[in-house]
């Protein structure tokens, strides 16, 4: 059994906080105060930490939407038009449950600005081999990354993952509404979830890295959240990054790199390459002028590629 039995049932912050309890119980000794760390976050301007209801999600949904994030291109129409079905989708969904929204008639803010990370993700033509189907979208904010995903990949199998009760909340309202594809969550069903081959959103706390499923993901996602980890946590993801990325599969990340952190001090172009990693993509713009953060396109290393080193390096 994956998840609850309809899959359609978003999850309830009293659900949320007694699986976090459970979970912090089972802890060995001596282990709880450095995992309590994650459960923390950044607080950013209209959105707190605890679930405030459906208008929450609605104030989270607009914290994209109230900034005029630069971009160095027009966004793709086409981008945009499949975000903003999927926005206007969870809309629509929302008012159907009788929340007093307006329902948009045209793309958003927040499609623009998704259009833009897809196209930053898919900057060169895959082949067989670089195909995305699953995705690990690591701290998603609403969830807006599989709004075009989700339309272009009938078959995708989309992992979100989450520590902060507001984000895991609105993230588990907007899954539900977003598309036709199947939610599974942990806290439904703790003891039983897993991550599959099966198409459909997977949705799981940040403190169970261990479910994630080796060399198994072809794109993991970090847009705007590496730099708020604390290092506890960014160490325990650099353990786990070359696990669970396939050979040649994609890492994006997209922030202010080393202008901003506020969580630790690591340099991760100087640690990504001691992993296995390879740059791919990294344009030259200036940040937050020409571009909102700027974006990185990494490989891990597929031994089927041979790189030459330069000379000395």
């Amino acid at each position: 059994m994956i998840g609850n039995a309809d899959m359609g049932k978003p999850v309830t912050p009293e659900a949320f906080a007694a699986v976090r309890r459970s979970d912090l119980e089972r802890l060995p000794a001596g282990q709880m105060d450095a995992y309590a760390g994650w459960f923390g976050g950044m607080e950013h301007k209209g959105v707190g930490r605890s679930y405030a209801g459906l208008p929450g999600l609605i104030a989270y949904m607009d914290t994209v939407n109230k900034a005029a994030f630069p971009l160095p291109f027009e966004a793709d129409p086409a981008m945009v038009a499949d975000s903003f079905a999927t926005t206007r989708r969870v809309y629509e969904s929302l008012s159907s449950d009788g929340l007093d929204v307006e329902i948009p008639d045209a793309p958003m803010e927040v499609d623009r600005h998704t259009a833009g990370d897809f196209m930053f993700q898919n900057i060169y033509p895959e082949t067989p081999r670089t195909r995305v189907r699953r995705i690990l979208d690591f701290g998603p904010g609403v969830g807006r990354q599989m709004n075009i995903w989700s339309r272009r990949v009938p078959d995708l199998c989309y992992v979100g993952m989450e520590a902060i009760e507001n984000s895991y909340i609105c993230q588990s309202e907007y899954f539900t509404r977003a598309s036709d594809l199947p939610v599974h969550d942990y806290v439904d069903n703790p003891d039983d979830f897993e991550i599959t081959e099966t198409s459909g959103i997977y949705h799981l706390p940040t403190w169970r890295l261990d479910k994630l499923p080796w060399n198994f993901f072809d794109l993991v996602i970090f847009s705007q959240v590496l730099p708020e980890l604390g290092a506890d946590l960014i160490v325990e993801l650099l353990k786990t990054l070359p696990r669970i990325l396939k050979p040649g599969a994609q890492l994006y990340i997209r922030d202010h790199d080393l202008s901003w952190l506020p969580g630790h001090r690591y340099d991760l172009d100087a640690e990504l390459p001691k992993l296995g990693f390879h740059l791919e993509f990294r344009p030259y713009f200036i940040d937050r002028k020409e571009v909102h953060g700027i974006p990185r396109v990494w490989r891990r290393t597929d031994p089927r590629i041979n790189y030459r080193p330069v000379a000395g390096g």
